[in-house]
């Protein structure tokens, strides 16, 4: 499995995850007057494709069930995931987005050991 942050025109191999903070802003309704809080809001999405020929809408979604659950334990929420249509029939593809509120004196928690 190929896991990665950067977009590339044709994947050499899956399956494959593409994940990446695509939006940071700052929520308006939490702004001082001078400007100086220091909270936004952060989302990630995720994609993953797989070109299984039998069961690949099950691979992908227990695929997508490890991503979800580390995302939980960075304290995001799923906000969206479902199957998107693709050019290529024989792949599947599902999207997710993840987001959390982050404040200064937050702190992401560490990954589990193992």
């Amino acid at each position: 499995m190929k896991i990665t942050s950067r977009r590339e025109p044709v994947s050499k191999q899956f399956p494959l995850v593409y994940l990446h903070e695509s939006n940071r802003t700052r929520p308006e309704q939490y702004a001082t007057l001078a400007n100086d809080d220091e909270q936004w809001v952060s989302t990630f999405e995720c994609e993953v494709y797989t070109d299984l020929a039998d069961g690949n809408m099950d691979y992908a979604y227990s695929i997508m069930e490890v991503v979800e659950n580390a995302m939980k334990s960075l304290g995001y929420i799923e906000t969206f995931c479902q199957p998107i249509d693709n050019i290529d029939p024989l792949l599947v593809r599902i999207f997710a987005r993840f987001v959390r509120q982050i404040g200064a004196g937050d702190e992401i928690p560490s990954p589990p050991t193992t």
